[in-house]
């Protein structure tokens, strides 16, 4: 196989004509990165994941990034799994806080609440938990109330799992705010770019 293709998005064939008509209106009205369409996604996202806003973005990476900027959080640690990939350390480090690098949950692949416990210490600014391939840790939602009842920040690397649902909710309506990948290689894909989803204005 050829490498250039090893990302090869499957896009079913009876798909085509739709997505090459959009494509046309797009070249069209020159909205080549914002218009109409971007404002439908979002909305749908909001619909999808029940949740206020969803903004669509360049990459997961500057979502996670921007997040953590937003939230104004600053020379602190932040919890964050072995078992990601390295935006989820960067977006740590790139907004002056230091990365807490720990082991995962041997059957999720997750970071789990004992986890969190154990390495908890009190500069601790809070937590970047990944949904690894797209399971949501079922402790899910006792980590979400051990963060917000400890003052921690919550934020979901939410890449692998545009879907995924741990009862009736979806990856993307956890913690303070979640990120999504629409790279290449993701559940779905605009072969760039991703999306924040979160309650908090």
């Amino acid at each position: 196989m050829d490498t250039l293709y090893r990302a090869k998005p499957y896009i079913p064939e009876v798909t085509h004509k739709w997505i090459l008509d959009k494509y046309q209106t797009i070249l069209e009205t020159g909205a080549l990165i914002q218009g109409k369409y971007v404002g439908q996604f979002e909305q749908e996202a909001c619909d999808m994941f029940n949740v206020k806003n969803a903004i669509a973005i360049t990459s997961c990476g500057t979502g996670l990034e921007t997040v953590l900027i937003a939230s104004g959080i600053k020379n602190k640690r932040f919890i964050v799994p072995t078992q990601t990939f390295a935006a989820s350390v960067n977006c740590i480090i790139r907004t002056g806080n230091t990365p807490l690098i720990v082991d995962v949950d041997s059957e999720t692949q997750c970071l789990s609440l004992d986890i969190i416990k154990e390495n908890m210490t009190d500069d601790m600014g809070g937590v970047v938990l990944v949904h690894m391939s797209g399971l949501i840790t079922p402790e899910m939602e006792e980590i979400e109330k051990y963060c917000k009842d400890n003052n921690l920040f919550l934020l979901t690397d939410d890449a692998h799992s545009y879907g995924s649902k741990l009862g009736d909710r979806h990856a993307g309506s956890y913690g303070d705010a979640g990120v999504f990948s629409f790279y290449t290689s993701k559940i779905i894909t605009t072969g760039e770019g991703g999306m924040i989803t979160t309650n908090d204005d």
